[in-house]
């Protein structure tokens, strides 16, 4: 079975996050994220809880009860390089486009994957 930390990390892979970026989103120091994931020590409850909210996953999940046990795999390295693809040789504008077309889309197949388990 996998460790609370493994569960973390998984879940926040699962969402393409970095753990600057749940700093910014939470405001939890991502060297106390990396800690978390690393089993090095556990989140309280509040912590705990708005990181199943941000993650999309019960708090039973994160701490492997229940049968919500969805298989949570992590995005592989090379669709994240994909994501962060070079846009040298855009425009601003055409950046922001591109960054708002994907977000959508991303959105939409996100809403679809979830409705398809229900």
């Amino acid at each position: 079975m996998n460790s609370l930390g493994e569960r973390l990390k998984k879940a926040r892979e699962r969402k393409l996050l970095s753990q600057i970026e749940v700093f910014r989103m939470t405001n939890i120091n991502n060297k106390t994220l990396s800690r978390y994931e690393k089993d090095g020590t556990e989140p309280d409850i509040e912590t705990l809880k708005a990181l199943s909210n941000l993650y999309e996953v019960s708090t039973d999940f994160l701490l492997g009860k229940g049968s919500e046990q969805i298989e949570v795999e992590a995005i592989p390295y090379t669709v994240k390089e994909w994501l962060r693809a070079d846009t040298t040789g855009l425009t601003i504008d055409e950046q922001k486009l591109l960054q708002e077309d994907l977000s959508d889309y991303f959105e939409m197949r996100r809403k679809q994957i979830f409705k398809r388990r229900k």
